[in-house]
């Protein structure tokens, strides 16, 4: 039997999670990714990827690696 082992947040995830001030989902907050690409994202999710992570998606957007097909953000 394998045992499942709960996930630590990284320092980083950890410190976006510590200054969510609400937690209550509106589905109407983000769609997508191009959001972030156009910094269009709310402001409170913005900083939610670095500059770095940003263009690694841009670069596998539309190729087989491209994250949305696999795990859609909603």
């Amino acid at each position: 039997m394998i045992k499942q082992q709960k996930h630590v947040p990284t320092d980083r995830e950890q410190a976006f999670l510590d200054s969510v001030e609400n937690t209550q989902y509106k589905r109407e907050s983000i769609n997508g990714l191009f959001p972030f690409f156009n910094e269009r994202a709310p402001d409170d999710i913005q900083g939610f990827y670095s500059p770095d992570e940003i263009d690694a998606l841009r670069v596998v957007q539309e190729t087989q690696r491209e994250v949305e097909q696999r795990m859609p953000v909603k």
